[in-house]
């Protein structure tokens, strides 16, 4: 018999009943029937939507094309090479993928739309990666001292290649004990994380040398400081670029073997 095609709503009309697109045909006196290469990649781009979202990431900012929707300063742009170079290297750089990375900028300056894209292309490359604030890392921190269920969420946490904390540092978005009881909680996972080699993106409307002032304490401030600006293994940058004041070492985190 001659292979016979039965489209899917990918390939063919709307209006088609078919639920998938097969193609049927005779293998070694067999009749048997294949998936067409549409509809397989509309499987595989569901279960990438699908990963994305159960690591914290927006269904509304899943198709965020960062060519074409990123919006550059007219002046000078260093954030934009980083952010791609940060992707390319991912995959082959021990170095990238332990770095500590700090975007900081004030609101509406893109820094949480493109942590999402970072967040989405991580997890195409096959690596583990979760979005959230700061805020609830705390809470976590914390119940995981009496509950063995949140015990098990943090350590499994710890495991992932990269995590991007958001609203990270920020005394009007993360609640601060006046004792600080919460910071031990707070240094030791981040100093577990840089042991590990694993990375974190962390996102916020302070710098990193402003963090103290924010309420946090200056053990956290000195790691953090150390790391996105002695280490050359990582950068911080703020976004839109400032002209005249070059923050980012753009060759810095991706000369490394």
């Amino acid at each position: 018999m001659n292979n016979t095609f039965i489209p899917c709503r990918k390939c063919h009309d709307k209006n088609e009943q078919f639920p998938k697109g097969y193609i049927v045909e005779m293998v070694n006196g067999i009749k048997s029937a294949r998936e067409c290469s549409c509809h397989i990649r509309w499987t595989e781009e569901q279960k990438l939507k699908l990963r994305y979202e159960c690591a914290g990431g927006k269904t509304q900012f899943y198709n965020y094309n960062f060519d074409r929707d990123y919006v550059k300063n007219p002046v000078r742009d260093d954030t934009y090479p980083f952010i791609l170079k940060y992707i390319e290297h991912f995959p082959r750089s021990e170095r990238v993928r332990a770095s500590i990375t700090y975007f900081h900028g004030t609101n509406g300056t893109q820094k949480t739309t493109v942590a999402y894209y970072i967040l989405r292309e991580i997890i195409k490359l096959g690596f583990k990666a979760r979005y959230l604030l700061m805020n609830d890392l705390i809470k976590y921190l914390m119940k995981a001292e009496r509950d063995e269920e949140m015990q098990h969420m943090i350590e499994s946490l710890s495991d992932y290649d990269l995590l991007i904390i958001d609203e990270a540092f920020m005394k009007n978005k993360v609640t601060i004990y006046q004792s600080k009881f919460q910071m031990p909680f707070l240094d030791s996972f981040i100093r577990n994380r840089i042991n590990k080699s694993k990375g974190i993106i962390f996102i916020s409307n302070v710098a990193p040398e402003e963090i103290s002032s924010e309420g946090f304490s200056k053990d956290i401030q000195d790691i953090i400081v150390r790391q996105v600006r002695i280490d050359k293994s990582s950068a911080y940058f703020t976004m839109p670029y400032v002209a005249g004041q070059k923050v980012i070492d753009e060759e810095g985190m991706f000369n490394a073997k």
